[in-house]
């Protein structure tokens, strides 16, 4: 645990290394106190992104505090998100197998769409499919997404253009075909 303080923030860090099925994974914990309000900022991801996560920390806890983001990060064009991004995960437990696809489509008029189909297999039956549908506007600021869906709910998703793929949330999304 590392304290830390910024600016009014006094903070506190946890960051931890674990090792998840052949992959090491990082965990990271950070929680301000700046006047009457903490904010707290975490994350689980493969160690191969890193320094991925940690810029969009450090940008969160820039943003926060109302200065510059901090030198080497660059902000992604608002241009870039316009279009249709899929992401696909499979995880297998105990249990069966656990399939995650989702399709996140962003419009030039600052609306967008999440659909996110979860399957699970039990022993190679097929036991539950749920399907969530979210849609709302958003608007960007430096690498931070902000995601406001119509009963007033605000997702802040870092993000990160990459070749032909984008980052969020350390989470890789390809463009859809």
């Amino acid at each position: 645990m590392e304290s830390f303080n910024i600016d009014d923030f006094e903070g506190n860090r946890y960051i931890f290394r674990r090792l998840i099925n052949d992959t090491i994974y990082e965990g990271y914990v950070a929680v301000m106190v700046k006047k009457n309000f903490m904010y707290v900022i975490y994350g689980l991801y493969d160690m191969r992104l890193q320094s991925v996560f940690r810029s969009g920390v450090e940008t969160a806890i820039a943003s926060l505090q109302q200065g510059q983001a901090p030198t080497g990060v660059t902000t992604p064009n608002l241009k870039d998100l316009y279009g249709c991004w899929e992401y696909y995960d499979s995880i297998k437990d105990f249990l069966g197998n656990h399939e995650i696809f989702r399709t996140l489509n962003f419009t030039r008029d600052n609306e967008y769409s999440l659909e996110t189909y979860h399957f699970t297999s039990i022993f190679g039956d097929p036991k539950m499919s749920v399907r969530y549908l979210q849609n709302g506007n958003f608007t960007a600021e430096g690498n931070l997404l902000i995601l406001k869906d119509p009963n007033r709910n605000i997702n802040i998703v870092s993000f990160r253009k990459l070749d032909d793929s984008m980052l969020f949330n350390v989470k890789l999304y390809t463009s859809c075909s």
